[in-house]
C-alpha cells in the first residue's frame, strides 16, 4: 500500500480555485482573465548565473502579438526531478546538456512531475533548484533560493503531473521517515525521495510557479497586487504579464499564451484523466474542456494565428510499457476528442490545417513521437510528442511493437471492449522511440529533452531536435538524433504505414 494518496478530481480542482481567487467579484470586475499571460521581452541572459538584462538575439522585433509570424525555438523537458543517483545525476546532467541552447531560445515547456516523490517542499532545493540553477535569477548561490521566491531567467513554463499533487498524511510521514531512519541504523543503503509531507495537494506547486493570489491578506493588498502585474491586454481581457527575471509566475492550472502567431495552451491533465466506460458523457472536468473548447475555436477564427501547441501531463497515445494501457490514456485520449470534435464542428473549413499543430506530454518515461491515422475523430492526423525521460529512470517500449490499438485491451479492463471479438483497429504508430534497452552491461537507460525550432512565416513549419543521453561504464554518451520536421498535414490523407 502507498502511504501516499492522489486527491479527487473535485478536490483537486477546488483548491487550486482558492489558491489563485478563481474569479473573485472584483476580478471580474476589473475584466481579468485568469487564464491567460503575456510574455515580455527582454529577459535576463540564461548563459551566465547573474547576468545583467539584456535582449536575447531578435528580441526588440519579437512581441506577443499573434499577427507576428516570426521564428523562434523552445525546449521541452517532463519528468524531471527525482534527484541524484549513487552514480550519477541524470536530471543535472541532462540541465547541463541544455546550457547551449538556453541563450538561443525563447523559453522551456514542461510536461508535468516537476519534483518527485511527492512534489515535497523538502525537496524542490535538490530536484528543481540545484539542478537548474543556472536558469534562475541568484542560481550561482542556489541554496538561499526558496521554493516559493523562483524567479526564472528562463521563462519557464510548467503544467501539473500526478505527483505535483501528491499528499501525505501526517502519519504516513513519520512513518516513512522511521523506515529511512531504521534502514540508516542497520547500514543499508537508503535512498530517501520522500520527506514529511507531500505538495499538500497541489499547494506546494502552486505556491513554487503559480500566482498565489490567496496569499493577499486583505482586498485591498489583492488590488495592489493586480494593478502592478496584470497589465496585459489581450482580446480576452487584461491578464498576467510574464517578466523573465523579474516576475515569473502563471496565472492558473490551465493557460495559454503566444509567441510568434503559434498559441499554447498548458493543461491539467490530472483532472482530465478518468472515464467511465458506464457514463462515456460524465467526462471530468467540463469547465477546463469547455475553456480549451471555446479558445480553439476562437483561435481558428483569428486569421493571424498560424498554429497551435497542446502541452500536458498524461499522454493519449503512448506505447511505453508500463502507460499504454493504462485506463488514464483512453480517458485523455477521450477527453481531448471531446474538445476536438467540437472544434473540427465549428470550423469546418480548415483546408489541409490539422486541428493543432502539435501535442506535447509526458508521464511516460520516455522519449517518443507518434502519428494518429482516421481515428475518426478530431484528433486524426496528428503528431504527438512524449517528453517524459528527462531525469526519472526511463522504461521500455511495450513488446507488442510500435502499432498502438484503438483499445488498451480486449477484456475491459483498461475501459476496452466488453468482448474479445469487438474490433480493436490501430489508431496510431510510433516514429521514435527514445528509453531503456538491452539487459545486464548492456542495459542503457537513455534521457533526453526536446529543442524545437519554429520557422518563420506561413503555412507553419517546425523541426523538432531530440537530444539523448545515457550513462555507461562510468562516464556520459550524449547524442542529437536525427531532426524531424513538422509541417501542415493534409487531414484528408492517411499517414499510418510501416
Amino acid at each position: 500500500m502507498r502511504p501516499f494518496t492522489d486527491p479527487p478530481i473535485p478536490v483537486k480542482i477546488a483548491k487550486m480555485k482558492q489558491r489563485v481567487c478563481w474569479q473573485h467579484p472584483w476580478l471580474q470586475a476589473q475584466g481579468i482573465d485568469q487564464t491567460r499571460l503575456v510574455l515580455d521581452y527582454p529577459r535576463q541572459d540564461s548563459g551566465s548565473p547573474g547576468a545583467s538584462p539584456s535582449a536575447s538575439p531578435g528580441a526588440a522585433d519579437r512581441t506577443d502579438q499573434p499577427s507576428q509570424s516570426q521564428g523562434f525555438s523552445f525546449l521541452v523537458i517532463g519528468d524531471t526531478g527525482w534527484g541524484p543517483r549513487e552514480d550519477c545525476y541524470p536530471q543535472r546532467h541532462i540541465a547541463e546538456v541544455m546550457l547551449p541552447h538556453l541563450p538561443e531560445v525563447d523559453f522551456i515547456l514542461h510536461t508535468g512531475d516537476v519534483v518527485y516523490t511527492l512534489g515535497s517542499k523538502e525537496y524542490y532545493p535538490s530536484n528543481f533548484i540545484q539542478p537548474y540553477r543556472e536558469w534562475l535569477v541568484g542560481g550561482e548561490q542556489p541554496e538561499r533560493i526558496a521554493y516559493d521566491q523562483m524567479r526564472f531567467r528562463v521563462p519557464f513554463f510548467p503544467s501539473l503531473g500526478n505527483h505535483d499533487y501528491c499528499h501525505m498524511p501526517t502519519l504516513a510521514g513519520i512513518a516513512v521517515q522511521g523506515v529511512y531512519a531504521l534502514g540508516r541504523f542497520l547500514g543499508l543503503r537508503v535512498r530517501k525521495n520522500i520527506g514529511w509531507q507531500g505538495s499538500g495537494q497541489g499547494d506546494v506547486y502552486a505556491r513554487a510557479f503559480m500566482d498565489y493570489l490567496q496569499s493577499h491578506p486583505t482586498l485591498e493588498a489583492l488590488q495592489a497586487h493586480v494593478q502592478q502585474h496584470y497589465t496585459a491586454e489581450t482580446d480576452t481581457g487584461r491578464c498576467l504579464r510574464y517578466r523573465p527575471g523579474e516576475f515569473t509566475r502563471i496565472p492558473n492550472r490551465y493557460y495559454s499564451f503566444s509567441r510568434g502567431g503559434i498559441e499554447f495552451f498548458a493543461l491539467d491533465s490530472t483532472t482530465l484523466n478518468q472515464w467511465d466506460p458506464e457514463a462515456v458523457d460524465a467526462l471530468p472536468d467540463r469547465e477546463q474542456r469547455q475553456w480549451l473548447r471555446d479558445r480553439l475555436i476562437q483561435s481558428w477564427q483569428n486569421s493571424q494565428v498560424r498554429g497551435r501547441i497542446l502541452f500536458f501531463h498524461h499522454p493519449p497515445y503512448v506505447t511505453e510499457a508500463t502507460k499504454w494501457k493504462r485506463t488514464e490514456a483512453y480517458a485523455m485520449r477521450h477527453s481531448l476528442r471531446w474538445v476536438l470534435d467540437g472544434v473540427v464542428a465549428a470550423v469546418p473549413d480548415r483546408g489541409d490545417r490539422p486541428v493543432v499543430d502539435g501535442v506535447f506530454s509526458g508521464h511516460a518515461h520516455c522519449l517518443e513521437y507518434l502519428q494518429t491515422g482516421d481515428t475518426g475523430h478530431g484528433d486524426a492526423h496528428l503528431s504527438w510528442w512524449v517528453c517524459g525521460g528527462s531525469g526519472c529512470s526511463t522504461r521500455r517500449q511495450r513488446q507488442e511493437g510500435a502499432g498502438l490499438p484503438e483499445w488498451p485491451d480486449t477484456e475491459g479492463t483498461g475501459g476496452g471492449p466488453r468482448s474479445p471479438d469487438a474490433p480493436n483497429p490501430e489508431v496510431a504508430r510510433s516514429r521514435l522511440y527514445v528509453g531503456k534497452t538491452g539487459q545486464g552491461a548492456d542495459r542503457r537507460e537513455r534521457y533526453s529533452f526536446l529543442r524545437v525550432d519554429v520557422e518563420p512565416g506561413s503555412p507553419l513549419r517546425w523541426r523538432v531536435r531530440p537530444f539523448a543521453s545515457h550513462w555507461h561504464q562510468g562516464r556520459w554518451w550524449d547524442e542529437e538524433l536525427d531532426p524531424v520536421v513538422m509541417d501542415a498535414v493534409d487531414v484528408n490523407s492517411g499517414i499510418l504505414g510501416p
